[in-house]
């Protein structure tokens, strides 16, 4: 069950402007030949300037538990002469296959990764994937609180592993928050925001449906926004807002509508990487603004040509469209080398 509900309503906004975009397609479950593990260590690098320990390049379907279930993921490390760094990919709204569905994004930019000597570890959020049997059994029992947990979760289970170096989150779109607030749980070594919005969803959801509802279907709009951000139901709304704030997820809005990402980031105590494409039509450069504003001692990378999936685009409609829809399209030709310049430089 897909629980990312931003993900319907960025269906329903590139639908109608006729750029569509599909975030359930993309491999599921785990990929063959891989080894199966609960993320216990191998063979270490050495420390100080000992002799370290070659550690051999592997693919690897990986577990964690959560309080309902378990969650699957890959587990790439490159060879390496010790620890490797290893960025933890959080995915965005209405993305939570561990690729990144139909752009596969998650997945190329794991495996560019690793041509950089950086490991990944993506997964499929609960209640997906091989990661079903991780979410509660009713709808309404789903919280944003949950997503945080995890990805804390899979750090946790990361530092027991010996050939793991430095643990970054890779954050993208929802889940630049989602990693902020999971930094708290778990300490983490580095934090990248890909595409983070800066603002508070209910601001974000008022301009992005502006020009796309009816006077009177933005009147019960912000009538269901303030109930929300208020913390009470909205109840049952008249099309197509019973899509976009469906009745059954607004337990799981309260949960999230109350975060303002430039108030949370200026917590985050790692070194922080903020990327953000400038034809990026979901997420502005204002966006990665604010939150640069909230933590000033953060990187700040505007990448000309990248659109919110994390490929090359330009801001034509047709190129947007390809670039959600067509997982051939090559990620941000600077976006890998920024990672990694800023892996490379942690302390």
């Amino acid at each position: 069950m897909q629980t990312k509900w931003v993900g319907w309503l960025v269906g329903f906004m590139l639908t109608t402007a006729g750029a569509g975009c599909d975030d359930e397609g993309g491999a599921q479950g785990g990929e063959g030949g891989e080894r199966a593990t609960g993320g216990d260590g191998g063979a270490g690098g050495g420390a100080g300037g000992a002799p370290c320990t070659q550690v051999a390049a592997s693919k690897e379907t990986v577990i964690l538990e959560n309080q309902y279930g378990t969650l699957e993921g890959t587990l790439l490390l490159p060879e390496s002469c010790g620890p490797a760094p290893v960025a933890v990919i959080l995915s965005g709204s209405g993305s939570g296959l561990r690729d990144g569905g139909t752009p596969r994004s998650y997945r190329l930019l794991a495996e560019a990764l690793l041509a950089q000597g950086i490991g990944s570890l993506r997964y499929d959020d609960h209640g997906v994937g091989g990661s079903v049997t991780a979410a509660p059994g009713a709808v309404e029992d789903f919280t944003f609180d949950l997503e945080v947990a995890d990805a804390a979760g899979w750090v946790t289970q990361l530092r027991t592993d010996e050939r793991v170096g430095d643990i970054v989150f890779a954050g993208h779109s929802q889940g630049s928050l989602t990693a902020i607030l999971a930094s708290r749980l778990a300490s983490v070594d580095g934090l990248v925001s890909l595409a983070g919005a800066g603002r508070p969803a209910g601001q974000l959801l008022r301009e992005q449906l502006a020009d796309q509802l009816t006077t009177e279907q933005l009147a019960e709009l912000e009538a269901a926004l303030l109930k929300l951000e208020a913390g009470e139901l909205a109840g049952a709304l008249t099309p197509p807002l019973n899509q976009i704030l469906p009745e059954d997820v607004q337990p799981y809005l309260i949960s999230w509508l109350t975060f303002d990402p430039q108030v949370e980031i200026a917590t985050v105590e790692a070194p922080t990487l903020l990327v953000q494409g400038e034809v990026d039509i979901q997420v502005s450069v204002a966006d990665a603004e604010l939150l640069h504003e909230g933590l000033p001692s953060a990187e700040l990378v505007l990448i000309a040509d990248m659109c919110h999936a994390l490929k090359t685009s330009t801001a034509a409609p047709v190129s947007q469209k390809k670039c959600y829809q067509d997982s051939s399209i090559p990620l941000a030709e600077d976006l890998v080398p920024a990672i990694a310049s800023f892996v490379s430089k942690l302390p």
